[in-house]
């Protein structure tokens, strides 16, 4: 069961497992084929505790993983979250849209050729993201062996399992034409810059197209993306 999780969702759901597993020790229930009774107990005992809709949520989805049943989505447990929801409401942390503009136009004066490679790899992650809307995990999965130029584009084939990744479905094929009206916020070009400016620092054994801005120089991993530098 386990196995049939990549490693980032593993990650993901690693403090909220644990917790199950605690739980499950402590009233010697089973780990795996998950009791009702005893997942509602679970998730009431969390809530007292102090846990958010969010978390109580996260320990939902975490555990209807690993279960072999669909316990997740069963009637009793849609209306404890429904409950929960009442006494505890959740609404969206941001109600407006920001302005994308306002970071172009800043990063249109950052100069490719002008800025060190920290700044460069925070302006070409910013650059990759608007113009794709991929999450993290599949920008930092970005390698230079997937990526083919051509003369009014790049295109960037994903060959890692990604979380959305599954059986029948196509992997993600990045397309960045170039964008030639407004050269110093093109993500093809800022890409192309990058890869060259990166080639006499990259070791021969890294593939990953994001490296590390500082010594020793290394892929830049998903949780680090945002962080880049």
């Amino acid at each position: 069961m386990i196995s049939s999780l990549s490693r980032n969702t593993i990650s993901q759901y690693n403090s909220n497992l644990r917790k199950w597993w605690e739980y499950c020790n402590q009233n010697h229930c089973d780990f795996y084929e998950v009791n009702l009774s005893s997942l509602l107990i679970f998730l009431t005992e969390c809530f007292q505790s102090g846990s958010s809709y969010g978390t109580l949520n996260n320990h939902r989805s975490a555990i209807s993983l690993i279960s072999s049943n669909n316990i997740g989505h069963d009637e009793k447990i849609k209306r404890f979250f429904k409950g929960i929801f009442k006494l505890k409401p959740v609404f969206p942390r941001y109600i407006v849209t920001w302005d994308t503009n306002i970071v172009l136009n800043h990063l249109a004066n950052l100069s490719n050729d002008s800025i060190n490679l920290k700044m460069l790899s925070k302006k070409l992650v910013m650059l990759l993201a608007l113009a794709t809307g991929q999450r993290t995990q599949t920008l930092s999965l970005i390698k230079i062996s997937n990526i083919t130029y051509y003369s009014d584009r790049i295109v960037i084939a994903i060959s890692d399992l990604i979380k959305t990744s599954g059986i029948g479905r196509r992997q993600p094929v990045l397309n960045l034409p170039f964008f030639n009206s407004r050269p110093s916020i093109c993500p093809a070009a800022t890409l192309k810059f990058y890869v060259a400016s990166t080639s006499f620092v990259r070791p021969n054994d890294v593939d990953h197209l994001i490296l590390t801005s500082r010594k020793p120089y290394k892929a830049v991993s998903s949780q680090m993306l945002g962080y880049v530098g």
